[in-house]
């Protein structure tokens, strides 16, 4: 019998995964205990709602996190504040991960190159369609 799992079960997959498993297992089991659904058509578009919806509601909540966020960045720099080093696209990408802000370098709209101290702007698309912009402030730090 083919059934939607609704939780991760050891050993059968994972959430929404549709697997075959034996009539009896899916009849006495998993369909009385809420852990799966009969793999009809009807079953199968609801729960692809739901995840489309999960989905949705996720980039929606990270777009309202991190739009308008600044983030403060200490850097060495010369007395004309230029930097000792230039932050690239991936250096700042890396900074990101550090903050627990995953994103992929082909999600932000523009290549970096910073030299000087200040305040930038960061654009960059969640889920290839929502734009958002971060401020990165580099703070000069005295040694």
């Amino acid at each position: 019998m083919k059934i939607i799992l609704l939780e991760k079960i050891e050993k059968l997959g994972n959430i929404s995964e549709i697997i075959e498993v034996k009539n009896g297992y899916a009849k006495n089991y998993l369909i009385p205990q809420k852990k799966a659904l009969i793999a009809n058509k009807e079953n199968i578009l609801l729960q692809e709602e739901k995840i489309k919806n999960k989905k949705e509601k996720n980039i929606f909540s990270t777009k309202h996190s991190l739009q308008n966020t600044n983030i403060i960045i200490p850097v060495t720099a010369k007395n004309n504040d230029e930097l000792y080093i230039t932050y690239t696209t991936t250096k700042i990408i890396k900074i990101l991960k550090k903050l627990n802000i995953n994103v992929k370098q082909k999600n932000i709209t523009k290549d970096i190159f910073i030299k000087k101290t200040g305040t930038y702007e960061l654009e960059m698309k969640i889920n290839n369609k929502e734009l958002i912009k971060m401020h990165l402030i580099f703070n000069k730090i005295n040694k």
